[in-house]
């Protein structure tokens, strides 16, 4: 028996202590695996696809990226 645990997007926001626009630009920019149900505009995640994640386990170091002040006035 398979005991995958499928988690919505707004359930694994929580899960994670973010919100789903940050999931939503994980998964879009391919850092986060999610599946979509067929011909439905739904997304679930697996739980341990979000604790890797959360882990870093992709070899690739996550930081975040805030724009200062003044690059946001040259823009």
């Amino acid at each position: 028996m398979d005991t995958t645990r499928y988690l919505s997007l707004k359930e694994a926001a929580a899960y994670v202590g973010c919100s789903t626009i940050t999931l939503a630009r994980e998964i879009r920019a391919g850092r986060l695996k999610a599946y979509k149900l067929a011909a439905r505009r739904v997304w679930r995640l697996r739980a341990t696809d979000i604790d890797r994640w959360m882990a870093c386990d992709s070899g690739e170091e996550r930081e975040l990226y805030v724009a200062s002040r003044a690059t946001r006035e040259r823009s």
